[in-house]
């Protein structure tokens, strides 16, 4: 039988002859018989595995001290021709101070600044009083990039689609981070006393920029209190004119307060914050300033 070809469907009958494991030694012979099937079906390919798609990274939003830029790398900064008054030791800056074009610094009462004093060719400093110390120094240079970069973060932010919108903000508030970029709306004003807080809550991806059309005022203990953001991932825009930014009572702050056209007082407590203004910048009964940026 063998080189002989069958047709589908043909039996076929013969002998085998069954040796052992040395191919010689017989066992016995036996008579077989088979039937040749008729259109076997081929044998199917196996499927290739596919191959899963990967689950794309989300892309985090740009934290704000990059896009700050130059003017991130203060504790409080003064554009605009502006006043910066620091008095009533032992007022501490744990960071650097800048002061922008035409301005005017005057700096008193025995506080001290860790940081450098970055000032504009054509600034004015006044420091008086015994132990009132700039441990970096003053550098003078031009501040009009610095001052650019502020303003220019300013109208970013402001034209931001808000992911959520409060009239205003007067009571004790939680607002809880999406894992990205939060702009938040208050077309109002924020005013928190007696002890209400304003708690952001996120992760190290949330970034939060709160656009408030009129002013924030924070006494009577109340304060912003940050769960599981830094303060670098947090800013408060004050676009255009309008009420001042007013922190008294030994209120806390956090994040980074941006008012190029308003005026800023702050009197006492502790603030994990970058101060910017472009009118009046006041810092009274003995307030610590920690840069967030670095």
């Amino acid at each position: 039988m063998l080189g002989e070809n069958f047709p589908p469907g043909a039996t076929v009958s013969g002998t085998a002859t069954l040796f052992g494991n040395n191919g010689q030694t017989q066992f016995n012979t036996v008579p077989i018989t088979f039937t040749l099937l008729n259109n076997c079906p081929p044998i199917p390919s196996p499927s290739p595995t596919p191959t899963p798609t990967p689950t794309p990274t989300p892309t985090p939003p740009p934290s704000i001290c990059n896009a700050l830029g130059s003017a991130s790398g203060f504790a409080v900064l003064g554009i605009q021709g502006f006043v910066i008054n620091l008095s009533s030791g032992p007022l501490r800056i744990n960071g650097n101070v800048g002061i922008g074009q035409n301005g005017n610094f005057n700096f008193s009462g025995g506080g001290q600044v860790s940081g450098a004093l970055d000032a504009d060719n054509t600034a004015q400093i006044n420091i008086s009083g015994g132990g009132t110390t700039v441990a970096g120094g003053i550098v003078r240079m031009s501040m009009s990039s610095i001052q650019l970069a502020a303003l220019a973060e300013s109208n970013a932010a402001a034209s931001l689609t808000p992911t959520q919108t409060f009239n205003q903000i007067v009571s004790g508030q939680t607002i809880v981070g999406n894992g990205g970029q939060n702009v938040i709306r208050v077309t109002q004003l924020i005013h928190l006393s007696g002890g209400n807080n304003l708690v952001i809550s996120g992760g190290p991806s949330d970034t939060f920029i709160f656009n408030v059309t009129q002013g924030l005022q924070l006494d009577g203990g109340s304060n912003i209190v940050l769960q599981g953001v830094p303060p670098s991932n947090i800013l408060f825009n004050f676009p255009g004119s309008g009420d001042q930014i007013q922190i008294s009572g030994n209120a806390q702050t956090a994040g980074i307060y941006l008012a190029p056209n308003r005026v800023i007082q702050v009197n006492g407590g502790s603030h994990n914050s970058e101060f910017i203004s472009g009118r009046t910048l006041s810092f009274q009964s003995n307030p610590v300033v920690n840069q967030p940026c670095p």
